[in-house]
């Protein structure tokens, strides 16, 4: 979980710093939804750092360095029609004048086979600033549903609920320790 403290003992230079930053990577998870859903290909992998990586928590993708995420995104993009990536809630932790991490939660329309397919996600960012430009180091996915609109309203309780590219249990929140505990205690 990442944190977010104000010490009012940090000189106000720093603090503005900070929050720069923290805006600037806003931006960048901006950015990357609307190169997605613009197939917009080498913007997308200009947002990764030279290095950078894309992969599923789950162990189903990984890929390193921006021509391999150009890739991975063009073999995806051939699968589907139009999309809606959108973020929520994200939370900036700037741990260094070139380093930060976050997580963002979001939500994601896509048409699949003719279907429209409903995605409730968590990216895992790790970001670095390279040339002067905030990328991604490391963007970790992981899914709380994957499933054609019509199965939400009916299988949103059940714990299969990616269904692509077959049924398998999601990623959250069953595979929190804060989950498990509820569970252990109370369910």
């Amino acid at each position: 979980m990442v944190s977010q403290e104000v010490d009012i003992e940090i000189p106000i230079e720093e603090r503005i710093r900070r929050l720069e930053a923290q805006q600037r990577i806003r931006d960048l998870v901006s950015r990357y939804s609307m190169a997605v859903d613009d197939r917009a290909l080498d913007e997308l992998a200009e947002l990764f750092a030279r290095d950078g990586a894309f992969r599923h928590l789950n162990g189903g993708t990984a890929t390193r360095g921006r021509d391999a995420v150009r890739e991975f995104y063009l073999e995806r993009m051939k699968t589907m029609g139009p999309s809606y990536h959108y973020p929520h809630d994200h939370i900036v932790d700037v741990t260094g004048p070139a380093t930060a991490s976050g997580v963002v939660n979001a939500h994601a329309e896509m048409g699949i086979g003719g279907r429209c397919i409903v995605v409730a996600l968590r990216y895992n960012d790790d970001y670095v600033l390279e040339e002067d430009e905030w990328r991604f180091r490391d963007r970790a996915l992981q899914f709380r549903y994957f499933m054609d609109l019509a199965d939400l309203d009916t299988d949103y309780s059940h714990s299969k609920r990616l269904r692509f590219p077959e049924p398998m249990p999601a990623d959250l929140p069953e595979s929190l320790p804060s989950y498990k505990e509820f569970q252990k205690l109370y369910m």
